[in-house]
């Protein structure tokens, strides 16, 4: 983590050391809430960069894999306005909110 942190203080307005810092705590530590912040940071520092609708993209599959579908949802649709053209995205909410069908419907049995 300490060339992750390195590479932010270098590139603090980089979205992409963002990006690799919250994949590698979300992948390779299985640090889902660390990533989450992380890609959180990221996004508050980065709010102007036309390239911060990604950091929103995988902040919502962490949330995602979390089976936090409605904070999954938010995130995606925030990085849909962000790039409209990400048509990935529309299909990962649609996903999430089948999934959180089901999950409502599980805790209603």
């Amino acid at each position: 983590m300490i060339a992750y942190d390195q590479a932010i203080k270098v590139n603090l307005r980089n979205p992409l050391v963002w990006e690799v810092k919250g994949a590698a705590l979300d992948e390779y530590y299985n640090n889902h809430e660390e990533a989450i912040k992380t890609y959180y940071k990221g996004i508050e520092v980065n709010s102007l960069d036309k390239d911060v609708w990604y950091l929103w993209f995988l902040k919502g599959q962490v949330f995602d894999e979390l089976g936090k579908y409605h904070e999954a949802i938010d995130a995606y649709n925030k990085a849909i306005v962000l790039n409209p053209n990400n048509s990935i995205g529309s299909t990962l909410v649609i996903n999430a909110k089948e999934e959180d069908l089901k999950k409502l419907n599980k805790s209603n049995l």
